[in-house]
């Protein structure tokens, strides 16, 4: 059964045959601990706010983004991809913009063109430059392309594959939210179509954020409309070429003031999962969402964390190892806490927690929505998130799998 290498154990299979025996990885049947002993310095220079962080494909090397004063700019790390080991290297820090930059900052991955985007706020307009990561992990950077000329308060960033365009999702001081689609040509972007508002939803800021939907090829955004009583809503949009159409925001749940929306794609499922705040009583709450026909949501019921967890600023990431879903963010009732929790999103579309909230380090955390961050590190079964902790940033790794014999 399979290929055999010389001189590797055998074991006999049920079938007769007899197969190598050798290590697979299974997911873990509960939130993981941290691996990185209490956070690891990745920065230096200060007290940096408004993450995001993506991985790198081609070069198999997180990218984490960040604004320290005037400055947005992006670091670079390299993980061991081996189970059971957590040395990394910073490969430094490059600045996108050396001045005038305000408001959050945000990265998305071109798999087509193997560069990575950069969206930010640049002397109160919204840009975008093309990254390029070198082998020797040094970045060049694209002309700066416009996007906007308003303010572009609260930023994210989605790559289309089925277009192959960048799509920006942001918001301006109304506080309205737009979206606008842009042509990847050579190391810039070619041209912008036309700025395309949601029509009639007051977004908050820092209270919003969008996915990339593989199986439908929409984006999904997840949102609090200040307009409606601070009700959380999704909405989906289509792209053709560079013409944006926003379809019809969905509620989340009736009756609930939301805060601190994230949204991540479960690619297992083929549907999002919508973490939020219920302001009411501070706690977590998952859900999923999922484009039903056209631009049409559907959802199942919001699911509270397990153990009443209270909760504020967080990152979520979906991990295409384990197939899972993880949060990991701050603890509203004890800023000294970071927590992590597997959240599993099942076939039927409500939501269940596999195990308790595991905490992690002693160190005081920033809780609000602009500093956290998290990603997936591709194919090796580990995710990381950034958070400013104690005016300091830290970058925290978790492993989603354990390593076994396929021996029974």
């Amino acid at each position: 059964n399979g290929s055999i290498a010389n001189n590797k154990a055998v074991k006999i299979d049920t079938d007769g045959k007899v197969s190598e025996i050798k290590e697979v990885l299974g997911a873990l049947t509960s939130a993981p601990d941290d691996r990185s002993g209490g956070g690891q310095h990745g920065f230096t220079g200060g007290n940096d706010t408004h993450y995001d962080a993506v991985w790198h494909e081609q070069r198999s090397r997180l990218l984490v983004s960040s604004r320290l004063s005037a400055v947005s700019r992006v670091t670079v790390f390299e993980y061991n991809s081996a189970i059971g080991t957590d040395t990394s290297t910073d490969h430094g820090t490059t600045a996108i913009e050396s001045d005038s930059c305000a408001n959050n900052t945000a990265l998305a991955y071109d798999p087509d063109t193997n560069q990575f985007i950069a969206a930010y706020n640049y002397s109160n307009d919204g840009y975008v430059r093309m990254g390029t990561l070198a082998a020797d992990n040094s970045i060049s950077w694209g002309t700066r392309s416009q996007f906007t000329s308003q303010n572009a308060n609260w930023i994210r960033a989605v790559y289309d594959t089925n277009e192959n365009k960048v799509i920006i999702v942001y918001c301006q001081p109304s506080p309205s939210e737009y979206a606008v689609a842009g042509t990847v040509s050579g190391t810039g972007i070619s041209g912008w179509g036309t700025p395309v508002q949601l029509s009639s939803c007051d977004v908050d800021l820092e209270n919003f954020d969008a996915c990339w939907d593989s199986t439908n090829n929409k984006v999904i955004v997840a949102f609090t409309k200040a307009n409606d009583s601070e009700q959380g809503y999704v909405v989906a949009i289509s792209n053709s070429g560079t013409t944006i159409t926003w379809g019809t925001p969905s509620k989340l749940e009736n009756g609930i003031e939301t805060k601190r929306q994230r949204i991540v794609f479960n690619a297992d499922k083929g549907k999002a999962v919508v973490t939020y705040v219920n302001k009411g009583n501070d706690r977590g709450v998952a859900q999923v969402a999922y484009v039903d026909s056209g631009t049409t949501m559907a959802k199942g019921g919001g699911a509270e964390f397990a153990n009443n967890l209270q909760i504020d600023g967080h990152s979520l990431v979906y991990d295409p190892v384990s197939k899972k879903v993880f949060y990991i963010g701050g603890n509203a009732g004890d800023s000294t806490k970071g927590t992590i929790l597997q959240i599993q999103a099942n076939d039927n579309n409500s939501i269940t927690y596999n195990g308790n909230p595991v905490t992690f380090n002693t160190q005081t955390f920033q809780q609000d929505g602009k500093n956290w961050a998290a990603a997936a590190l591709g194919s090796y079964g580990k995710i990381i998130t950034v958070n400013n902790r104690s005016s300091a940033p830290q970058v925290y790794l978790f492993e989603t799998v354990a390593s076994a014999s396929n021996l029974t």
